[in-house]
């Protein structure tokens, strides 16, 4: 056996000589096809990279409209108006008269469950339609008060009309008031 290694041993460096001589010369040549494997391998790496720059840069983006549309949602006055039910609610309604010269009257409509408050006047409560002239102040402001109460919690829509002399309508205006339970007095 040691023999069969020391023959093993002496050939080996005629081996590794000849092949060496072998690549100097330049009798090893590539597969023709290796060019176009490596082409093909650079080519994909730099789409991988290509593609996963788009990824990360439509990932940021979204990630940032998001961001800001929610921070805009959060920051975005409600136009609702609270009240708590089986309370009265006063509402102030302050008209500019530059845009309504010619207003005379306005007229209140409340849908179901929702009724006017009046101190000493009952029948006010059974109505739901109220008409009530308006005249424009020194200040150049109309101000149109009136109260009313609900007995049912949830969003509720009022509307005013506003009318001219011949009673012709010239605005409408819709006003939402969300109505919520009465927790009672609160003590602190």
């Amino acid at each position: 056996m040691d023999e069969k290694n020391r023959i093993y041993q002496d050939e080996t460096p005629s081996l590794v000589r000849s092949a060496l001589l072998k690549l100097e010369v330049g009798d090893l040549e590539p597969s023709p096809f290796m060019k176009t494997r490596l082409l093909a391998q650079f080519k994909e790496r730099e789409q991988k990279r290509k593609s996963v720059f788009i990824w990360k840069l439509v990932s940021g983006f979204s990630v940032t409209a998001c961001a800001v549309l929610a921070i805009t949602l959060i920051n975005q006055p409600s136009t609702d108006s609270k009240a708590m039910a089986d309370n009265p609610y006063v509402i102030h309604m302050d008209f500019n008269s530059d845009d309504l010269k010619s207003v005379t009257s306005a007229e209140i409509y409340l849908p179901e469950k929702v009724h006017f408050v009046s101190g000493g006047s009952q029948d006010l409560k059974d109505r739901k339609i109220l008409r009530l002239p308006l005249k424009v102040g020194q200040a150049g402001r109309t101000r149109l008060p009136f109260v009313v109460s609900s007995s049912e919690i949830g969003m509720q829509i009022l509307r005013v009309r506003l009318y001219d002399d011949n009673g012709d309508l010239l605005k409408e205006k819709d006003l939402k008031i969300r109505f919520a339970k009465n927790q009672g007095p609160t003590t602190l």
